[in-house]
């Protein structure tokens, strides 16, 4: 039964999830420099061209938030999965296809992530448990109103929690 409850869990999610997606804007951390960051890494994997991978923040605001010692000396290093991902989906689903807005689209490339750490969750607790008590710890994870948030827009950390 547990499979089967995962299944509809899953599917009801993810309608619920497109549906609500643009309810959800950027977050602070996106505007500030994510998105610009995505955006000339998706720039340069498409041009090949390093002039266009220039990451220089575009206004102080932007400086202070990628100023982080290290990340400040190594700014390849940091944010790459996420913003790369979020760029390469407003291209496809905005740029492309236009079924969303250009900052909705940002954030789809989430659903199949969270849907894969949904699966990897339900592995987890059932190779310990069982089915049953699996689904219903994935069903508790997706009711939380926290991880339903970031679940849209958190573009850092939940890439990183699926990959981790």
């Amino acid at each position: 039964m547990g499979r089967y409850f995962l299944l509809l869990l899953l599917l009801a999610y993810s309608f619920l999830f497109v549906i609500s997606l643009p309810d959800f804007g950027p977050s602070w951390d996106s505007e500030l420099g994510e998105f610009q960051f995505g955006d000339k890494t998706l720039a340069f994997l498409k041009s090949g061209d390093p002039a266009s991978f220039d990451i220089q923040p575009r206004n102080e605001e932007a400086k202070v938030f990628i100023s982080s010692g290290w990340g400040d000396a190594h700014p390849e290093h940091i944010w790459s999965f996420g913003p790369s991902f979020s760029a390469l989906s407003q291209e496809l689903f905005s740029t492309r296809l236009g079924w969303f807005g250009p900052v909705t689209a940002r954030h789809v490339f989430l659903l199949p992530l969270v849907l894969l750490l949904f699966l990897k969750f339900f592995r987890f607790g059932r190779k310990y448990l069982s089915d049953d008590i699996a689904a219903l710890a994935v069903l508790a994870l997706a009711c939380y109103p926290r991880f339903w948030a970031h679940a849209h827009n958190n573009i850092k950390d939940i890439p990183s929690s699926v990959f981790i």
